[in-house]
């Protein structure tokens, strides 16, 4: 059961899978938090203990090349403190509604993608932008 489970996890395009087990992506991940925490906050707080308790083991146990390798990043546990960005602000979702680009928005974007993303995908993204109707 679980083996089956944990393949079609891995074929998901929002999963990523590596030595430790599988991985959602933080979109996803976060996206699945808000909804169970809104859904159901007790519930919530289970496997939030559980990661954490998790987490806190692999980093006591780890010791040198293996503590940051082996260990899960302790941020994903940290993301929810106040201060401390998510990739999405949840507050506002639903809130804002997505419109089509504009030229005006070219230099922007372009900056956004080579920050994000590098020279390479600030190439692309600038043929892409000159191909669009």
């Amino acid at each position: 059961m679980h083996h089956a489970l944990f393949a079609w996890l891995r074929e998901l395009a929002f999963v990523d899978s590596g030595p430790e087990g599988v991985y959602l992506h933080d979109l996803a991940r976060d996206a699945l938090e808000a909804d169970l925490r809104w859904r159901d906050p007790d519930g919530y707080r289970q496997p939030v203990r559980g990661a954490r308790d998790y987490i806190n083991r692999r980093l006591q146990t780890s010791r040198g090349q293996n503590s940051s390798a082996r260990s899960p990043t302790p941020s994903i546990m940290f993301r929810r403190l106040p201060g401390v960005p998510s990739p999405v602000d949840w507050a506002a979702w639903g809130q804002q509604h997505p419109e089509p680009a504009r030229p005006a928005d070219r230099e922007s974007i372009m900056g956004l993608v080579l920050a994000g993303e590098g020279e390479e995908s600030s190439t692309l993204t600038a043929r892409w932008w000159e191909r669009q109707a």
